[in-house]
């Protein structure tokens, strides 16, 4: 947890709490033999923190639910048009992508709280520091390329992002997506 702990913060500016309580879901699902440890591949363990209706990888009713999956981040991206994406397009995104999720996974689980907290994760880590508008290209390069845009003018957010900030912008995204 303490290696978890240090390479978020120092990567993203996740904070301690924040980190913890996703590393302590991460182990409940481990396999590793160590109840202090997880491998990466635990995380495609389904109902943890992997879930139907991902932005970017199918559900497990379709096989793989940890390749980045084309497909289905081009429906969700479709929606990022403009240079940046602010509430109501994140809402709308993940709205529209639960719903052909729902459509096409005949034993979809939906987990509201899951698919909120991954938008507001990433609204809030490639936001412009406004933490409620993210940079297109950034948003694009983390899905896409599966790492931080450091090269296209990313940089580590500088407020600390909290359970408090992430649920307040899971507030604001409830709201938009009503």
């Amino acid at each position: 947890m303490e290696v978890l702990v240090a390479g978020l913060k120092n990567g993203v500016n996740l904070g301690a709490d924040a980190t913890k309580l996703v590393g302590a879901t991460a182990l409940q699902g481990s396999t590793t033999g160590n109840a202090s440890t997880f491998h990466l591949t635990d995380l495609n363990k389904h109902g943890l923190i992997e879930h139907d209706g991902s932005l970017s990888r199918n559900d497990i009713f379709f096989g793989d639910n940890h390749s980045f999956n084309k497909t289905i981040w081009a429906q969700t991206a479709s929606h990022f048009t403009k240079a940046t994406i602010d509430l109501g397009t994140v809402a709308k995104a993940r709205k529209d992508r639960l719903a052909a999720a729902k459509a096409a996974n005949p034993q979809y689980e939906g987990d509201e709280q899951a698919s909120f907290i991954e938008s507001a994760l990433y609204l809030n880590v490639m936001s412009n520091e406004t933490g409620v508008t993210a940079v297109t290209k950034w948003v694009k390069t983390l899905f896409q390329e599966e790492r931080l845009p450091i090269e296209q003018g990313w940089k580590r957010p500088k407020g600390e992002i909290t359970v408090a900030t992430i649920l307040g912008l899971v507030g604001l995204l409830g709201v938009a997506s009503a």
